[in-house]
């Protein structure tokens, strides 16, 4: 506790490498995230993904500086799901994304509370040749990071309320 990674918003992200592969599965992604007023439109906190819009292929926990939204975006190319919520900046918040891929239910959670919910039951393989990114990809993270985690499960809420009650 009390440790946590700074990045500036320039060109600073972690290259985790081409892991974590879902394929069909479901997935949990959970970042602990401090957004500054200099992150800008789209930063990335965790991505694993091919292309930067709507026809993403893979998955990702995503802040947006304009409208100062978190974001989850989970997509095959052609389907998939996106969820997202307003907070202010300079504070700290446990963001969690599910994606449970017998239901297609895509869930965002902000510090252990449900904030969005969508639907998509034609979302295929997640797999992508790109690799796992903390703070940045094509667009870089200003603030702080820490305990960025990813499941091949879809957490209940009950686990999520856990998670936030229980950090480690």
């Amino acid at each position: 506790s009390g440790r946590a990674l700074e990045f500036d918003g320039v060109v600073d992200y972690l290259d985790a490498g081409d892991v974590v592969d879902m394929g069909t599965d479901s997935l949990t992604l959970a970042i602990w995230a401090k957004p500054n007023t200099g992150s800008v439109h789209g930063s990335h906190l965790i991505t694993k993904q091919t292309n930067y819009n709507a026809n993403i292929v893979g998955y990702g926990l995503y802040w947006r500086h304009s409208n100062d939204n978190v974001y989850l975006n989970i997509g095959d190319g052609s389907n998939g799901v996106r969820c997202n919520y307003n907070l202010t900046v300079n504070n700290w918040y446990r963001f969690v994304g599910t994606y449970d891929s017998s239901t297609g239910i895509g869930v965002l959670y902000v510090n252990g509370v449900q904030v969005d919910t969508a639907t998509d039951t034609g979302i295929g393989s997640l797999d992508n040749s790109n690799n796992l990114k903390i703070g940045g990809n094509a667009v870089y993270f200003d603030g702080l990071i820490s305990d960025a985690q990813v499941w091949n499960t879809a957490w209940s809420a009950a686990d999520v309320t856990y998670d936030y009650l229980n950090p480690e």
